[in-house]
């Protein structure tokens, strides 16, 4: 027989890092030549393929044995007086034995099954019953393992060493009972108090990484526990992160603290050109900084904010891969106060001889400026005497005059830097009489006006502007002449507006 057998035959396998007893055991699997029952009529059967299963006899004096866990199944099993006979097909490699009480034993065959060949093997177990109790009544037992309820308790083990443990409160056992052939069938484990060799320890690591022990997830950024004297050692652990492990003493009888090492987080490598240079880079909690050109980020997504006074702020994500260097160019724009392109609507007072309130729709478009203003005068004029005969010195009626003016313009803005701009004007002036009574009411003077509008934009969208403006008389009314010499009203002339404006 092969070597493979013995480890079929060995009593012992590992678990949790004891020797535990196997119990079923398989023996002397062999060939019979001489024997026929597998080929003989009455006694032989055939596998699904229609070929002649091969018989195994196992001798045994166990009842209720199931066989499953072949490679290619069973065809046929049969109880007989003292043995079993399982018939299997050709090339089997493996069986498994299972009884209810002394557990399973999985057997490699040392070489391919024959088709209606006879074999034979002889199955035993190797265990006995034992009694095991404690120092302390109704502890929670635990064999190989497997949670057996309360002590005192009876059981079936194979032969060799069980890893036991027992605990009620604080009183606990931990070791190995060694069942033998001829040895004791009666346990009794002495429990002691833990809290006399146990110690407690805490482990604390940053960033709420995973705690590991036993190779088991136990904590997450802490850990506390009770353990028996002794060195230990956890694992941290986290995505996108080597992991580390830390190496502690547990004392009896002592609290202590661990402070276990981080995981390495997995890292990679940002490059930005940056404009202008003295720029703040927040994370969306923190300002960056160190380096602001060049930086070492964890592996994943983050979320910059690029921002200086005077310039629009800029946000980006950026993908970090693990050892990979990005490169980016971050160049902000600054916030022009006067826009070379923008639409707006202002708002002022002019004074032309009568005062008047302004309202202005314009738009700028590359910087050249085209706008409407309407003033509505509320000045009232000096008064005029209207005669009904010139050769009557009783008047007629006395009227008081009011002008109000629209106008056109346009021009050519001029930056003189981001805040302050001067724009020279051309436009029609359009200035109507509005009377008190039935005389001269509605006459216009039309004028050719120039002048500048001089613009600060302190804040965003909100300026003041001062526009001083000369008109020169194109279109006159003799009637409207007369009217505003004797009224005192400037037709055409200087006249100046300042103003709020608001751009879009």
């Amino acid at each position: 027989m092969k070597q493979r057998l013995l480890s079929l035959l060995l009593p012992l396998m590992l678990c949790g890092g004891h020797a535990m007893a196997q119990k079923l055991v398989v023996r002397n699997f062999k060939p019979r030549p001489s024997d026929l029952t597998a080929n003989t009529h009455g006694t032989s059967h055939t596998d699904q393929n229609g070929q002649t299963a091969a018989l195994i006899k196992i001798n045994t004096t166990l009842d209720d044995l199931t066989f499953g866990g072949t490679n290619m199944g069973v065809v046929h099993t049969e109880k007989h007086p003292g043995e079993w006979w399982l018939y299997i097909p050709q090339r089997s490699q493996r069986i498994t034995v299972h009884h209810p009480k002394y557990g399973s034993v999985e057997y490699f065959y040392d070489n391919p099954i024959d088709a209606a060949k006879t074999y034979e093997m002889e199955l035993t177990f190797e265990g006995r019953d034992v009694g095991i109790e404690t120092s302390v009544l109704n502890a929670d037992l635990t064999i190989d393992g497997e949670a057996l309820g309360t002590s005192p308790q009876n059981r079936y083990l194979a032969y060799g060493l069980h890893p036991v443990k027992a605990r009620k409160g604080n009183m606990v056992y931990e070791g190995n009972i060694n069942v033998t052939r001829d040895g004791d069938g009666h346990f009794v484990l002495k429990m002691v108090d833990e809290r006399e060799t146990w110690g407690e320890v805490t482990v604390e690591v940053d960033n709420n990484a995973d705690i590991w022990f036993d190779d088991k997830k136990v904590g997450v950024g802490s850990w506390n526990v009770l353990l028996p004297a002794g060195d230990y050692v956890v694992e941290t652990r986290a995505e996108r992160a080597d992991p580390q492990t830390t190496s502690f003493t547990v004392k009896p009888k002592q609290n202590e603290t661990v402070k276990a090492l981080p995981p390495l987080a997995h890292v990679g490598y940002l490059k930005l050109d940056i404009k202008p240079e003295d720029m703040t880079i927040t994370d969306g909690i923190s300002r960056v900084t160190g380096d602001p050109t060049s930086l070492t980020l964890g592996v994943g997504e983050h979320d910059f904010t690029f921002a200086r006074e005077g310039y629009h702020p800029v946000t980006k994500t950026y993908r970090v891969r693990r050892d990979v260097e990005s490169n980016d160019v971050v160049h902000l724009k600054p916030i022009l106060f006067v826009k070379p392109t923008t639409a707006y609507v202002a708002a002022g007072f002019t004074y032309a001889g009568t005062p008047g309130v302004s309202v202005t729709l314009g738009g700028v478009i590359s910087n050249i400026d085209i706008s409407a203003s309407y003033t509505f005068g509320f000045g009232e004029s000096d008064p005029v005497y209207w005669y009904a005969d010139e050769s009557n010195p009783v008047y007629d009626q006395t009227c008081t005059y009011k002008v109000n003016t629209f106008a056109i313009r346009a021009g050519y803005q001029i930056g003189l830097n981001r805040k302050m701009a001067v724009t020279p004007t051309l436009g029609y002036i359009a200035q109507t009489l509005t009377s008190s009574g039935d005389k001269g009411e509605g006459l216009m003077c039309g004028s050719l006006g120039i002048g500048v509008k001089g613009l600060w934009v302190p804040v965003q969208h909100f300026g003041v502007y001062l526009q001083p403006e000369y008109a020169i008389p194109v279109q006159k009314n003799e009637l409207g002449t007369q009217i505003a010499k004797i009224a005192g009203i400037t037709k055409g002339g200087f006249m100046v507006t300042v103003g709020l404006c608001f751009n879009i």
